[in-house]
């Protein structure tokens, strides 16, 4: 055989490994936007927020509602049953998930880490101490100013697990401890995606938020749960979510 038909039996064999592992593989996405008029922020009037963290405005952030687009952030889309990973999820999660204390704040509000594969990093961006009381790792570390940690993570939960300050009690986020990849979180304007997901076996797609709990934001998503078989890519197009949900 020429090189040139060695090089060229090579090339096809790549492009169809390729499209073999990508037909394997496939993706979520939507958009959740609030059903109503846009609940106005709340600022933090603890006086530690105003003498620590002077000329800012810090509100709190249990509902998140973009005032343009509706779009509500910080839903966690995760999924809830037992599923292998796909080597692209694989390869795609870094080893490490950093959350900050930036600006009296947790950032990001809410985070996925794959246990057992991935560890948790607190880090500290202000000038001011903080510590990251994480009650399911049984961790409670004070991170000094441009200090970091790192905590290995192992175990499950079903459920988002609360991280909070008790030096700053208004400090809170959520973590999704999970044995599998695939969390997602909406951004400012209400939409996730989730890729690299496993096609051909039965998927049940969990939605949560702080305020809601299990969100129910359509009556067939019983305790706010989709379950799937994906034979490609899934687009849930725009959710609306009624403003009851976040009452409770």
């Amino acid at each position: 055989m020429t090189h040139h038909k060695m090089y060229a039996a090579t090339l096809a064999l790549l492009t169809a490994l390729c499209a073999s592992r990508s037909a394997n593989a496939a993706e979520i996405k939507g958009k959740f936007v609030f059903d109503g008029p846009v609940p106005e922020a709340t600022a933090v009037t603890d006086p530690k927020a105003a003498s620590e963290f002077p000329g800012q405005t810090i509100n709190y952030e249990n509902l998140v509602v973009d005032p343009t687009s509706k779009g509500i952030a910080n839903i966690a889309v995760y999924i809830r049953n037992d599923v292998a990973a796909t080597p692209e999820a694989t390869a795609a999660a870094a080893p490490k998930v950093t959350i900050d204390n930036k600006s009296g704040r947790f950032d990001p509000h809410i985070v996925g880490v794959w246990s057992g594969k991935q560890s948790l990093v607190f880090k500290n961006s202000d000038p001011v101490s903080h510590n990251s009381n994480f009650a399911f790792a049984g961790v409670n570390p004070l991170l000094t100013p441009n200090s970091e940690q790192e905590i290995p993570i192992s175990g499950a939960k079903t459920l988002p697990q609360e991280l909070s300050c008790s030096i700053h009690p208004w400090m809170k986020s959520y973590i999704v401890v999970r044995e599998n990849p695939y969390t997602a979180v909406t951004g400012k304007d209400g939409s996730f995606s989730m890729k690299d997901l496993p096609t051909g076996v039965e998927l049940e797609v969990q939605f949560w938020h702080e305020k809601s709990g299990y969100l129910v934001a359509k009556p067939e998503w019983e305790k706010g749960r989709l379950v799937v078989t994906l034979t490609g890519d899934m687009d849930l197009g725009e959710v609306k979510v009624s403003p009851d949900l976040f009452n409770k």
